[in-house]
């Protein structure tokens, strides 16, 4: 990939934080201490895209003293098992939520569980495995998606 950057962004704000060049030939994950250098992270949550599961992403969040939640994919597939097996019938969860939500245009039913037993996976930190379901409500589309986060903020299905 040739001539692209990665972003810090506050959601809330609508505001880009910071954001630096990826080196050609490289991957996000060697940018990602030059935007962290930009950056105040204390007493915050910082959030990531799969790209980002790794020990060494998580430690150096902590390290600012800030929260991570990260989303989990194939590229972490035991930590990816090990989310699921949370959230089966033999393991059952603590938390649940659920909701609807209209605010893009489409309703889409939102749901949410929190599990706190993390001893099974072995991230810097982690105080909770997190599983949202999300399926739109359409005539045309009901396809339920099912992703998983780690995260070292002891969360609920609320958040």
């Amino acid at each position: 990939k040739d001539g692209y950057t990665i972003n810090a962004y506050d959601p809330d704000e609508h505001l880009f934080l910071a954001h630096t060049s990826v080196e050609k030939g490289c991957n996000e994950l060697s940018s990602f201490p030059k935007i962290l250098q930009y950056l105040v992270l204390e007493g915050n949550l910082c959030t990531f895209d799969a790209a980002y599961c790794f020990d060494s992403v998580m430690q150096r969040i902590l390290n600012a003293k800030a929260d991570y939640c990260v989303a989990l994919k194939a590229n972490q597939p035991t930590w990816q098992k090990t989310a699921e097996k949370l959230f089966s019938s033999r393991y059952p969860s603590t938390e649940s939520v659920s909701k609807v939500d209209k605010s893009r245009g489409y309703v889409e039913t939102y749901r949410a569980w929190v599990s706190h037993k993390t001893s099974e996976i072995d991230a810097p930190g982690l105080s909770s495995v997190i599983k949202v379901e999300t399926e739109p409500l359409s005539e045309e589309d009901h396809r339920l998606q099912t992703r998983y986060y780690l995260s070292s903020r002891k969360a609920s299905p609320e958040e």
